[in-house]
């Protein structure tokens, strides 16, 4: 079985332009050989939503562009993550953390999260109503096992036990023969390890093949680094996915095919974390260009680099502001570091400015001592 995925970069409720992406990447998967294609977790919302999920006409939007994909679908199944409304009968939450199985313009199944994380930096049994049950989705003779998230990490990775319930036992229970899993799962330090760790454990200890999705890309002061990877039943990885970009791969599972998995130095994962947080940040509110203050020193060389990285060098100006405290290499270095990064600098001395608030605050400052 050929699996597509599409390690996809969205923004928080644009939904044509996500629904765009996901079609984009949809037909690159089906032109490669795709039997399915797999995208993250509410992938055609972007993550997280936070309080916008109760904004007038969210939910309903994010429901026509599920109508619009699932026009473009055909024969080649997709795998979408998005927000449902809780059609349930029974008192809960008002909206579901979901994803669907969309095949020859339609809908086939759908599945909803279980676990929903409320610690850290998720909030989300604020909004979401769990799943009941746990159920494989039947596809062309196939069971396969769905998961979102979280349903997919064990007690052992989340250091404490915080739920009553296990997806992925509940699943096995009813016959699953494939494991997928649709993430949004953010960057921190070692994340990438840990992740490929679990799920070569879950998919080994399962003894089926494991497909996990992760979103990619900046949203706030989130940094989601994709790192998608396929695991064998036997625990091997066939594939990792790149880091911090986005990326569409179609994936054997009968491979024999082993992936050689190396991290990052470390270092360079928290610069491509900071380029990849910044450019989104950027680029998602509107932003082009941005202003620096250069002082010789090593932190904003440092700023000035990543900034440069991300939005190009025509796109960063910095300023070196001298004063009676700046030495001759604080202005020289900042205008060295420009010229090595391909940024403009401006010499903006600022003496003069220096000396009229001095002159306004000395009523307040009286006969204390300069320091």
């Amino acid at each position: 079985m050929k699996i597509g995925l599409a390690q996809i970069n969205g923004t928080v409720g644009d939904f044509p332009g996500n629904a765009k992406r996901i079609v984009n990447a949809y037909r690159e998967a089906v032109d490669i050989g795709a039997e399915i294609v797999i995208t993250p977790e509410m992938s055609l919302v972007g993550y997280p939503l936070r309080d916008l999920v109760f904004k007038s006409q969210f939910v309903s939007k994010c429901l026509q562009a599920l109508d619009y994909l699932c026009s473009e679908i055909g024969e080649v199944p997709l795998l979408v993550g998005y927000v449902d409304q809780n059609e349930s009968e029974e008192p809960g939450k008002p909206f579901r953390n979901a994803a669907a199985l969309l095949e020859k313009g339609g809908i086939v199944a759908k599945v909803f999260k279980t676990l929903l994380p409320t610690y850290d930096i998720f909030d989300e049994r604020r909004y979401y109503e769990p799943a009941e049950h746990c159920e494989p989705v039947e596809w062309r003779g196939r069971k396969l096992g769905i998961t979102i998230c979280e349903d997919i990490w064990s007690e052992d990775y989340l250091h404490r036990p915080l739920y009553k319930r296990d997806p992925v036992a509940e699943l096995m229970e009813g016959g699953a023969e494939i494991l997928i899993n649709l993430s949004a799962s953010p960057f921190h330090a070692g994340k990438a390890a840990i992740r490929r760790e679990l799920l070569c454990k879950v998919g080994k200890d399962c003894g089926v093949p494991l497909v996990y999705c992760n979103y990619i890309g900046g949203n706030d002061q989130l940094v989601f680094d994709g790192s998608s990877v396929v695991v064998a039943a036997d625990g091997r990885v066939l594939r990792e996915m790149s880091a911090f970009r986005e990326e569409v791969a179609v994936i054997d599972l009968e491979s024999s095919k082993t992936d050689p998995v190396q991290d990052a130095v470390e270092e360079e994962q928290f610069f491509e974390a900071l380029v990849l947080g910044l450019r989104d940040y950027a680029t998602k509110c509107g932003f082009r260009t941005a202003c620096i203050g250069l002082s010789g020193g090593i932190d904003s060389a440092l700023t000035a680099a990543v900034a440069v990285e991300a939005l190009g060098g025509d796109n960063v100006h910095g300023l070196t502001m001298p004063s009676r405290y700046s030495s001759s290499g604080s202005v020289d270095d900042s205008i060295a570091l420009a010229k090595a990064l391909g940024m403009r600098c401006d010499i903006v001395p600022i003496e003069e400015s220096f000396e009229t608030i001095k002159s306004a605050m000395a009523p307040l400052f009286g006969d204390l001592p300069e320091d």
